[in-house]
């Protein structure tokens, strides 16, 4: 059995739902959120849950070949793989991308838990050269995928921080850490002569 993903794919394409899925019922919302929450949709994606705000980007953990199968269908024409190298052995997301017909690049060479900076900028570089090709993030955890969805909205975007992060936590960003790299990445890429990196 696969595991469970979340798949997230920025585009109006899919619905006008309501969000359901993503956001927590006990959890108060600020006007930020509340914004965001209308331009994001749910819906489901070969049995796991996918969420829609604006755009052709999707982020998943893991997918199996029937998610490729399905995100094929709705448009996705390329996989980024952000994974550690150690995660790829023995796995099959390559040649089940060829399977689906769909381009495939590994662009994570480091074991580093957290996402290098080096990484984070051809991870930009190459969704900014994508020509409006729809692609589909492929990470270890959702919440640094909804991260890299966060900071692609900023960047290319120009969506305040406030709401792209909205966004991102209601598709699994989560606070502490995840958030704040984040914002340290906003401001890097926003300020580069000043970022000292």
């Amino acid at each position: 059995m696969s595991p469970r993903n979340l798949l997230l794919v920025l585009g109006a394409s899919i619905g006008a739902s309501v969000l359901s899925g993503c956001q927590s019922p006990q959890r108060v919302w600020t006007p930020a959120q509340q914004a965001a929450a209308k331009a994001v949709v749910s819906t489901d994606l070969a049995g796991t849950m996918s969420a829609s705000i604006e755009g052709k980007l999707w982020i998943s953990t893991l997918p199996s070949a029937a998610d490729l199968a399905v995100a094929r269908q709705r448009g996705v024409q390329a996989v980024i793989d952000l994974r550690r190298p150690a995660q790829l052995k023995d796995d099959q997301l390559a040649s089940d991308c060829v399977g689906q017909a769909l381009g495939y690049v590994h662009m994570r060479p480091e074991e580093t838990e957290q996402i290098s900076d080096a990484v984070v900028d051809r991870v930009l570089q190459r969704l900014q050269e994508s020509g409006g090709q729809s692609v589909l993030l492929v990470g270890e955890d959702i919440s640094s995928m909804a991260g890299l969805l966060a900071i692609h909205r900023i960047v290319h975007d120009k969506v305040k921080v406030s709401i792209a992060i909205a966004q991102a936590q209601m598709c699994g960003l989560e606070s502490g850490a995840p958030e704040t790299f984040v914002r340290r990445q906003a401001v890097r890429l926003r300020n580069p002569l000043g970022s000292g990196s």
